[in-house]
């Protein structure tokens, strides 16, 4: 009896060790990036912001010390000044998508030159 006993105890812990085995969780698949067939989607009509970006350089042909700005384009520039080691240094510049008016100084006293998306070097 007592064997019978052992047994069944030994048999209900083989197959409660492997049921949980078994009821390891299974990962669900990855949402799919595309929408389900037969469905459209809109494109984002949501304007986007675009940039004037201008490139100015201490020597001629885009050399030397390289400058970067990027700003919201807009139709007047306003005053834009360079940093005091690009007021007198700059040789060469390229400016696309807009247009920019760049002075000597904070005041906007005295101008440097205008360019509308175009490069000069």
């Amino acid at each position: 009896m007592k064997f019978i006993s052992a047994l069944l105890t030994l048999c209900i812990l083989l197959l409660s060790s492997t049921t949980a085995v078994s009821a390891t969780p299974v990962p669900e698949p990855l949402p799919s990036p595309l929408p389900p067939s037969g469905v459209t989607v809109a494109p984002n009509d949501a304007p986007r912001i675009q940039l004037t970006k201008v490139e100015l350089y201490t020597y001629w042909n885009f050399q030397g010390a390289k400058m970067i700005r990027e700003f919201e384009k807009m139709d007047d520039s306003g005053c834009q000044t360079l940093r005091k080691e690009f007021r007198r240094l700059t040789m060469s510049y390229k400016v696309s998508n807009g247009c920019c008016t760049f002075f000597e100084d904070d005041s906007c006293a005295a101008k440097m030159f205008t360019a509308k998306s175009r490069e000069d070097g």
